[in-house]
């Protein structure tokens, strides 16, 4: 087996294929599809820095559509690569705090202290997102992959009246599936 950023690896099904330079900064985009008592959508992405060949810690937010509503996640992102191949399957853990419009405002502090004591807030009921999933990364250039993505979401989501009244919170425990791209 080869080491990224080795090229020209040849793989099982007799296809040529470039690893990818995998450089101390990350940015990942993608898309992602939600399942618990409805199906729910939206888009996400976070930032940071390869820590060593297989650790990588990042911040993120998204927009994310739920209940007839526009979340906004903000989360810490932790990501441990299985291997350093040009195929690198993969563990991620995402922790942190959804913002909704019309739910209660915390100060930006607040929302900060909520998502660095994380395992605190596990056990309040107030607007989180705590995931954890598995993927598999395929490069596509030297410095651009795809991925794939699964995995069990807990969030707690705000939820509003008919005239768009905060009323509490709702839980949600989701399957959810992603797809997307990483630089």
């Amino acid at each position: 087996t080869f080491n990224a950023p080795d090229r020209n690896l040849l793989v099982p099904i007799e296809l040529q294929t470039a690893c990818r330079d995998r450089s101390l900064p990350y940015l990942e985009l993608n898309q992602v599809l939600m399942t618990s008592d409805s199906t729910y959508y939206g888009f996400e992405g976070s930032v940071g820095f390869r820590l060593s060949d297989r650790f990588a810690l990042g911040i993120g937010s998204g927009a994310w559509y739920i209940n007839d509503h526009v979340r906004h996640p903000f989360f810490l992102h932790m990501r441990y690569d299985i291997s350093n191949q040009c195929y690198i399957p993969f563990f991620y853990l995402d922790v942190g705090y959804i913002y909704d419009s019309f739910g209660p405002k915390p100060s930006f502090k607040e929302v900060m202290d909520q998502v660095i004591k994380a395992l605190g807030f596990l056990f309040t009921f107030s607007p989180k997102l705590i995931g954890v999933g598995f993927g598999l990364e395929l490069p596509v250039t030297d410095y651009l992959g795809v991925y794939f993505g699964a995995g069990y979401r807990l969030v707690t989501v705000a939820t509003a009246d008919n005239n768009g009244d905060f009323t509490g919170y709702k839980e949600l425990h989701s399957a959810f599936l992603q797809m997307g791209i990483v630089f």
